[in-house]
């Protein structure tokens, strides 16, 4: 632009001095005097636009191609908003183009911020949600066998480091497998249903209950006394016959057998010989056609 300014207004002086030369030859006058007269208005009208025309306009179109350029905020210091012309009103839109677009892009940059937060929240809470189902037996609403995997060892090693009793009780039902080939297994699935809420209704916050498989759970216990677990089984046993004498058909009958290990008491030294002792003291039991809550010890 300040090149075709430039050629304008030299252009005119060229027409002023050809004019003024053949003026000055018909009257007379030196044919130098106008070309003076012609050099110092080209420099001067040079001069003007570009302070007036070329420079603004220069500074305008910098900032525009500034701006198309990636993370490099519009700055408008510069622009000639004071001007009251053409240029003057280009700059100052510019001016408003630049603060709607600064305000555009915080706001922009707010709101991505805000959705990376609930996205990272949503995906927190879908994982946590996804990791609490695949530990939890959908049936008893007992924690599974993954569960007991995940969480075992480090109780162990917290009761060990606070000198705190841990008892493992494995709990198995007898008298099941009649329930579910005489009656079926929707009620064999009610009966391991009532027995899951039945458990839950009786663990402290401290305890963990398990279902282990089938139809055998696992209670982790810390600070259990003999006392408390044999009143424990005691009364499972009383409520589980009970519920089978209400459920069942005559002849048919449902009770549990429970083996209990104890890591201070028998002196285990690592939570899978712990779990290992209490399911062979079940079995134990269960061999020997004990009756009732029996507790091998």
């Amino acid at each position: 632009m300040r090149t075709k300014v430039y050629l304008l207004v030299t252009l005119g002086a060229v027409w002023g001095a050809v004019v003024g030369v053949g003026s000055s030859a018909i009257e007379g006058l030196p044919v130098w005097l106008p070309l003076v007269g012609v050099g110092v208005l080209v420099m001067g009208l040079s001069g003007l636009a570009d302070r007036w025309v070329c420079r603004p306009v220069q500074t305008l179109v910098t900032q525009a191609a500034r701006a198309c350029l990636p993370d490099r905020p519009l700055s408008t210091d510069s622009l000639p908003r004071d001007r009251f012309d053409e240029v003057g009103e280009l700059a100052r839109a510019m001016h408003q183009l630049a603060k709607n677009s600064r305000r555009d892009f915080s706001e922009a940059r707010q709101l991505r911020k805000t959705m990376d937060e609930r996205v990272r929240q949503a995906t927190q809470r879908a994982t946590g949600r996804l990791t609490r189902l695949a530990m939890r037996d959908p049936l008893t609403q007992l924690g599974n066998r993954r569960f007991l995997e995940g969480h075992f060892e480090s109780l162990f090693q917290q009761c060990r480091q606070s000198s705190v009793e841990l008892a493992c009780v494995m709990i198995d039902l007898d008298g099941f497998k009649p329930v579910n080939d005489t009656q079926g297994h929707f009620v064999g699935d009610e009966l391991l249903r009532f027995f899951g809420g039945l458990i839950r209704s009786q663990i402290r916050n401290d305890d963990y209950a398990v279902r282990y498989g089938g139809d055998e759970f696992a209670l982790l216990m810390p600070g259990l006394t003999q006392r408390r677990c044999h009143d424990l089984l005691n009364y499972l046993q009383d409520l589980l016959s009970a519920h089978g004498r209400a459920v069942l058909p005559r002849g048919i009958s449902i009770g549990l057998s429970a083996g209990v290990a104890w890591m201070v008491g028998d002196g285990c030294r690592t939570h899978d010989q712990l779990l290992k002792l209490a399911d062979d003291r079940l079995y134990q039991v269960k061999r020997e056609n004990k009756a009732g809550a029996a507790v091998a010890r």
